[in-house]
């Protein structure tokens, strides 16, 4: 968003903005690092938090920090690990019975 209206594509002194100047700014934060001749290290962090609330319990876009280092790329692999591990060990268990086992607990009248 800052390259639109680092061009003049949005209109930075309407309205909208003074809303909350922190609408238009970025929200995930890229580091780039050169490792050797034909490596780079990119770190994505999202914001330690995005939404506050005030006290009277209305919700608004919060200043964006990033000291907690959330890195989005290292949360992604570790969620498709969890997700592919989950999907493995299920399969595996269908694969090993001969027959359907079901669990269940009846309701006591």
């Amino acid at each position: 968003m800052s390259w639109l209206i680092s061009h003049n594509l949005v209109d930075s002194t309407s309205e909208l903005v003074g809303i909350n100047k922190n609408f238009f700014s970025p929200m995930a934060r890229a580091y780039f690092r050169r490792l050797g001749d034909s490596k780079v290290s990119v770190n994505v962090f999202l914001p330690d938090i995005i939404f506050e609330t005030d006290s009277h319990g209305n919700k608004k876009l919060a200043k964006f920090t990033y000291i907690k280092k959330w890195n989005l790329l290292s949360m992604a692999f570790r969620f498709t690990l969890m997700v592919s591990t989950a999907l493995i060990k299920s399969l595996e268990m269908l694969r090993d019975k001969d027959k359907a086992v079901f669990s269940y607990k009846r309701k006591k009248e």
